[in-house]
């Protein structure tokens, strides 16, 4: 039971140790998502506030190189952590603010505040300016355009802007110092559809703002507090449920092995959860089936015994009687002995039958049949005088059965219900529809066979269909085996149908009825 008991509490922690890891998965991703998502909608800002500064907020004299740096930086709020401005080339020209992380922009290589230095390119103008790294984001409004010692005014009154993905960036990339990621996007300018320049976007993080990060950090912390957490629980849990699980099945395995060795009523452990209930029940079951089994065997050994016995018995006192001149050897009594060998016979063939009856190797041959001919086949088995009692009713002219079988289980009942009464036996036959009789199996068709005799009966304690049962409890003299409803039962069930039998008590001007019912889906598919 140790492997047991590992196995269950290996997987209570195994569950425990998945939910956390698919956990902090999506912890991980949604937080990396989180953050993409505020950069895009940062840049998407700063593009959607250079377009209206271009369209809407045009100087008197026009945009111009000296003048286009002030809007660059004034659609720059305070989520803009940096800008790094190329030229047509790619080159880095100037860079404004510090990364994401709060390192400075570099500066680029020659640009040391003189000037001197070609920034932007426009079609036959050149136009030189030196520019400060100490402009902070945000502060755009305030901060001076970029000086010029030869400063021309050319109006950029055909400014275009257009956006490119991060991965489109130009091809010499971010400096050494910067990490492609930390570029958000790009902004290219164009004059008359030439491209004159580009500007890459760094943002901030969500993790730039102490609030912010406090409560990111804040949240993280108590989510990684609760995994160590979750696994001692799970632990302790995964031992006591393991434990109790392995003591259940150790109890089972006790009664299940009493069961084997032939002990009967064992002992079985309470639970309450509805599945082990429902085990439990059928453990009950197979208890009481297994004592109605050990009670049929010996009711089976006494059975043969005696029934075998009594015909043994007076055949041997006939027999010594003879030898000893007690009884004459004449016709008589040779008649009584041949009588009696004939009900030893007949007891050992029910016998036989019964027992082959349940043989897992028997199987019924469903073939079609004339109904009128199936009856006529056991009438002509009875003595005329007792054929004549019989009130055949056929509503049905064709039927479906295994023929010699159910010869066998019609004999039986006729007889049962001759020797029951002296009146008048009903032996009746109808085809019912699907859903009706047998449970209400959702065959085409199946049929009923009644057979109707006056008598009263008690069949509330006693199975008739077990072997050896007798509506009276002494033994008759009648030569009945005990083993005819049985061994109408074992056809039944060969037929996939139904045997039951019920007594309807006497009304005013009325007998007492005993009906004995036989029900069968057609071809026995019942379901």
């Amino acid at each position: 039971m140790r492997n047991v008991f590992l196995r269950l509490f290996l997987s209570i922690v195994s569950i425990t140790l998945i939910i956390l890891c698919i956990q902090t998965v999506l912890v991980m991703t949604t937080t990396n998502q989180m953050r993409r998502n505020w950069s895009q909608e940062v840049y998407q800002t700063y593009l959607e506030r250079i377009k209206q500064i271009v369209q809407e907020e045009v100087p008197p004299e026009g945009w111009t190189i000296d003048n286009i740096w002030a809007a660059l930086l004034k659609a720059a709020d305070d989520r803009i952590s940096g800008l790094l401005i190329r030229n047509n080339d790619g080159e880095l020209v100037a860079s404004f603010g510090k990364t994401s992380r709060g390192a400075l922009l570099p500066v680029p290589a020659g640009k040391d505040g003189s000037a001197g230095e070609d920034i932007l390119q426009m079609p036959n103008i050149h136009n030189t300016a030196a520019f400060s790294q100490d402009i902070d984001v945000g502060s755009s409004e305030e901060a001076a355009a970029p000086s010029s010692d030869k400063s021309v005014v050319v109006p950029l009154t055909n400014v275009k802007i257009t956006v490119i993905d991060k991965g489109k960036a130009p091809s010499s990339g971010p400096p050494p110092d910067i990490r492609a990621q930390d570029v958000t996007g790009t902004v290219e300018l164009f004059y008359s559809g030439k491209k004159i320049g580009s500007v890459d976007v760094l943002t901030f993080t969500p993790m730039t703002y102490k609030f912010t990060s406090d409560l990111v950090r804040n949240y993280l912390a108590t989510f990684l507090l609760t995994i160590p957490i979750a696994l001692i629980v799970s632990l302790i849990l995964g031992f006591f449920i393991s434990r109790r699980n392995v003591r259940f099945s150790e109890s089972i395995s006790q009664a299940l092995l009493g069961l084997a060795e032939g002990k009967r009523n064992v002992s079985l452990p309470t639970t309450r959860l509805p599945d082990y209930k429902r085990m439990l029940s059928s453990i009950s079951h197979l208890d009481q089936r297994l004592q109605d089994h050990e009670r049929a065997r010996q009711a089976w050994l006494c059975g043969i015994s005696h029934d075998l016995n009594t015909p043994v018995t007076s055949m041997k006192l006939l027999l010594d009687g003879m030898e000893d001149g007690i009884f004459p050897i004449d016709e008589q009594h040779v008649r009584m002995v041949g009588k009696e060998n004939a009900l030893l016979q007949r007891r050992i063939q029910s016998v036989v039958t019964y027992s082959t009856l349940q043989s897992p190797d028997t199987v019924a041959t469903f073939v079609d049949v004339d109904s009128l001919e199936l009856i006529d086949s056991v009438l002509r088995q009875l003595p005329p005088d007792q054929a004549e009692r019989v009130d055949v009713q056929v509503d049905v002219p064709r039927l479906s059965c295994d023929v010699s079988m159910m010869q066998l289980a019609c004999k039986e009942l006729v007889d049962n219900a001759l020797a029951a009464t002296e009146g008048t036996v009903l032996w009746k036959l109808q085809a019912i529809a699907a859903g009706k009789g047998g449970g209400g199996a959702s065959h085409s068709r199946s049929f009923e066979m009644d057979f109707v005799n006056d008598g009263v009966i008690d069949t509330s304690k006693v199975d008739f269909f077990e072997p050896w049962t007798r509506g009276d409890a002494s033994r008759t003299a009648s030569g009945g085996s005990g083993l005819g409803l049985s061994i109408v039962g074992q056809v039944m069930r060969q037929h996939g149908g139904v045997a039951s039998i019920r007594s309807l008590e006497a009304m005013e001007g009325t007998s007492g009825k005993i009906i004995v019912q036989l029900v069968w889906p057609e071809n026995g598919k019942a379901s």
